[in-house]
């Protein structure tokens, strides 16, 4: 675990997992809903989070462990269910041709 006097300013995605202490899927999951704090953008193609608010974010989830602890109930991450469509098609996707495109206009 990266201590606080470590963190740097901005920090990239492979410390995150260090500081925060979740996977870093759960992390983007939890961006997606606005529990974690957002990217910022530090250049054309790259993006890093403010370590001030990953560290900020780390102890809002250990009070929110100790509150559960306290009350008794087990400490769980309030993770959103994978959506399960069955299993993927293997290969690459096959083309259609024109003819074979419904109208679906003319159908209506």
């Amino acid at each position: 675990m990266v201590k606080e006097s470590t963190v740097p300013l901005f920090v990239r995605t492979n410390l995150i997992e260090e500081i925060v202490g979740i996977p870093l899927r759960t992390f983007y999951e939890m961006e997606a809903r606005g529990e974690a704090p957002r990217r910022v953008q530090t250049g054309p193609r790259a993006v890093a989070w403010l370590g001030d608010e990953l560290l900020e974010m780390r102890e809002r989830l250990r009070q929110q462990r100790d509150e559960l602890l306290a009350t008794g109930r087990p400490p769980t991450l309030n993770v959103a269910p994978r959506r399960d469509d069955g299993p993927r098609p293997r290969g690459r996707p096959q083309k259609v041709s024109a003819t074979d495109v419904v109208d679906t206009e003319s159908h209506a």
